[in-house]
């Protein structure tokens, strides 16, 4: 993001160097702080009841403690001053405390909730490599984050005629609240979320006393539904930000606006570079899942780009894959290149704008030769090995993670990184699509001088020979 995530959102300036964005599920947070390189970091939990308990859970492992504004002032302070002081590495929040803080070497930043919107995550993912030193941002969600939402939304925003039963019992002779309450037997939380949009809107007039009277008549009801209405958008937005399958940081610029900058991706978020990402498992896709890709390309083919509901309810009228499945595959797609998926709105006929996915082919799937092997992969746990897993026998080393390089490799594997980064950028393709990390760690290992040798390399075929091969050549001769 930005150097200091500035309230006017720059966004031409808004990816800060080395901040990595990811999204994955939130049952697969166990292990994320592991690594030391990991620490310091700010959780961000939903509630004051979520922090403290997640707080104590790590707290098992790593000097964390919570941080929210139920504590007493000076408990909130002694945690402030020992996290600014490196006796603390884990703080888990609520929000008032991230935007408070200003400790420039957080190493990461873990959202175990969905925020209410795309501007908040913004603004909260800011406290993360403020240093400028290699730094993550990572959103754990699940479909319960909706109805958590929802029922946020219900508490802040009554419905409009829960609004209109205390306007119709205002008049010009002041009403003692809390005999209003009682007449209208409305539960406190939602009588008082009413009268202060109802004040914000200049339907009602309260003093100090805590007396009310009416208002302006016209035209109150009609801003309090578009505040609604706007409210509920800004939450559709961030579930579809975390369910995008595009560039997160590209999707951040888009969505302020800054749309030539939206078309660089950033080649470190877990959809540029999915094999490095920790907080999202990935696996290759079995021999069913790239039969059913092929029945979606070819389809998309014929008729070109349309929104993912209608080609679902074309392309499979029996349900099967459902819609979700169906939606894990075009995600796999969009992270192969195979496919783009972008977000848009419609509005209905209630006025609501309602979001949607529009999916449509790329050009490098028209020419693809009917039933090629697609490369793609797949989100959950790595499939049984079977013949109804596609793989590929290896023709090289191995190249293991665990393998330990010599300063010299690690200094190749370094060079063919950033120039793999540069080539992903120049050709707006995720970097895995130039080069997979076990390709990669497999061309350090084996050094390749010639076409020949980088041919008999694990994930090197013709193609990728012929359009890559004397770059990567080059660098291992160098």
């Amino acid at each position: 993001m930005g150097t200091r995530l500035p309230s006017g959102l720059q966004t031409s300036r808004a990816v800060r160097s080395g901040a990595t964005a990811r999204c994955g599920c939130r049952t697969n947070r166990d292990g994320l702080l592991a690594d030391t390189a990991r620490r310091p970091a700010v959780v961000y939990a939903s509630s004051r009841r979520d922090a403290e308990a997640l707080a104590q859970e790590l707290a098992t492992d790593f000097p964390a403690a919570p941080y929210h504004a139920g504590l007493p002032p000076e408990v909130r302070e002694q945690t402030q001053r020992k996290f600014l002081a490196g006796e603390l590495e884990i703080v888990v929040a609520t929000v008032a405390f991230g935007m408070g803080v200003d400790k420039a070497n957080v190493r990461t930043v873990i959202h175990v909730a969905l925020p209410g919107s795309v501007e908040a995550y913004y603004q909260e993912i800011g406290r993360a490599g403020r240093d400028w030193k290699p730094s993550r941002c990572i959103l754990l969600h699940s479909y319960a984050d909706k109805r958590t939402q929802d029922f946020l939304l219900e508490k802040s925003y009554p419905a409009a005629t829960e609004l209109d039963r205390i306007f119709r019992k205002l008049n010009d002779q002041p009403l003692p609240l809390d005999l209003l309450r009682e007449e209208l037997r409305m539960d406190a939380e939602v009588f008082s979320s009413a009268i202060e949009k109802l004040v914000a809107h200049g339907a009602c007039l309260v003093d100090f006393e805590g007396f009310a009277i009416r208002g302006r008549i016209d035209g109150w009801r009609r801003l309090y539904e578009q505040q609604l209405a706007q409210r509920r958008a800004q939450i559709d937005r961030m579930i579809g930000y975390a369910d995008s399958h595009q560039c997160r940081m590209s999707a951040l610029i888009a969505h302020f606006g800054d749309l030539a900058d939206s078309r660089r991706m950033c080649g470190k978020c877990d959809f540029c570079s999915p094999e490095s990402a920790i907080a999202v498992r990935y696996r290759n896709a079995t021999i069913g899942e790239e039969e059913t890709m092929w029945t979606i390309l070819r389809a998309l083919k014929r008729s070109g780009g349309k929104s993912t509901g209608k080609l679902h309810s074309e392309v499979f009228p029996g349900g099967s894959p459902s819609r979700n499945e169906m939606e894990d595959l075009l995600g796999g797609l969009a992270r192969s290149g195979w496919v783009t998926l972008e977000s848009a709105t419609f509005e209905n006929a209630e006025g609501r704008t309602i979001p949607y996915k529009r999916v449509s082919i790329t050009r490098d799937a028209e020419l693809l030769p009917d039933g090629d092997a697609l490369g793609v992969l797949m989100t959950g746990e790595e499939a049984q090995a079977s013949s109804r897993t596609v793989t590929r026998k290896r023709k090289s080393a191995d190249a293991e993670e665990t393998v330990a390089f010599s300063p010299a490799q690690l200094a190749l594997e370094q060079q063919i990184r950033s120039w793999r980064t540069e080539e992903a950028r120049r050709l707006k393709q995720p970097p895995f699509m130039i080069l997979a990390d076990r390709t990669l760690r497999a061309i350090v290992v084996n050094r390749p001088r010639t076409i020949e040798d980088l041919l008999r390399v694990d994930g090197i075929g013709p193609s990728k020979a012929q359009r890559f091969g004397e770059q990567i050549c080059a660098l291992c001769t160098a």
